[in-house]
C-alpha cells in the first residue's frame, strides 16, 4: 500500500479493472473505489481485452468506426425517434459547466425550510433537465407539432411532456450516470 487511496495493483487486477472502466462500470472495491464518469474507454482497446465497446464497429481491417449520435427509438410514439449525442470529453466538460452553477443553486434550495426555497429548487432542476435536453437532443423524427416538423426546441415548449420527458431520459442515458450519480 502507498499509503491513501493509492495501491499497486497486480496484473490481473488491473486487467479486471480496466475491463470495468472500458465499459463505463462503476468499480468499488474494499481498498480502493473510484467512479467512472464515462463510458468512453479510458485505456486503449488492447490493454480492455478482446471485447471491443458496442458503439465502435469495425469497417473493414483497418478502420474502427464512431458514431458520435444514438438513434434512440421512443417507447411512447411510435414512429417518433431521438438522435442523442453520444458522450465525449470536450461535450462532459461543456455540460458540467453549463450545469454546475443550477445545481449548486438547487441543493441549496432544496437544503431550505420554506415551501418557497423548494419550489425555486423544483424550477432550477427543471430548467436542468431542458438544458440537458437542449445539449444532447440533436434532432427529433418522425414528430409534428402544430403542422411543423419537431425540433429540441418545439418538442421543449409545445410538445408532449411525456415525449420531453423520454427524451430527457435518453439524453442522461447517454451520459452515462444513474439519477442517483447525478444527485451526488
Amino acid at each position: 500500500m502507498l499509503g491513501g487511496r493509492f495501491r499497486v495493483f497486480s496484473n490481473a487486477e488491473e486487467a479486471e479493472i480496466r475491463g470495468a472502466v472500458a465499459g463505463g462500470e462503476r468499480v468499488q472495491r474494499p481498498d480502493f473505489s473510484f467512479l467512472v464518469f464515462s463510458a468512453l474507454p479510458l485505456c486503449p482497446l488492447r490493454l480492455c481485452g478482446e471485447k471491443r465497446p458496442d458503439y465502435l464497429s469495425k469497417d473493414g481491417e483497418k478502420n474502427v468506426t464512431y458514431e458520435s449520435v444514438a438513434v434512440v427509438p421512443s417507447k411512447i410514439a411510435e414512429g417518433v425517434s431521438f438522435e442523442v449525442a453520444r458522450m465525449s470529453f470536450v461535450r462532459r466538460v461543456e455540460l458540467m459547466r453549463r450545469v454546475r452553477e443550477l445545481a449548486r443553486r438547487a441543493e441549496f434550495l432544496e437544503a431550505g425550510n420554506g415551501n418557497g426555497d423548494r419550489m425555486d429548487a423544483a424550477l432550477l432542476r427543471a430548467e436542468i433537465d431542458r438544458l440537458y435536453v437542449t445539449w444532447g437532443l440533436r434532432k427529433v423524427s418522425g414528430l409534428t407539432l402544430d403542422g411543423a416538423e419537431a425540433t429540441t426546441e418545439s418538442l421543449a415548449e409545445a410538445g408532449p411532456e411525456e415525449l420531453f420527458r423520454e427524451a430527457l431520459a435518453a439524453v442522461r442515458a447517454e451520459t452515462g450516470l444513474s439519477e442517483e450519480e447525478r444527485k451526488n
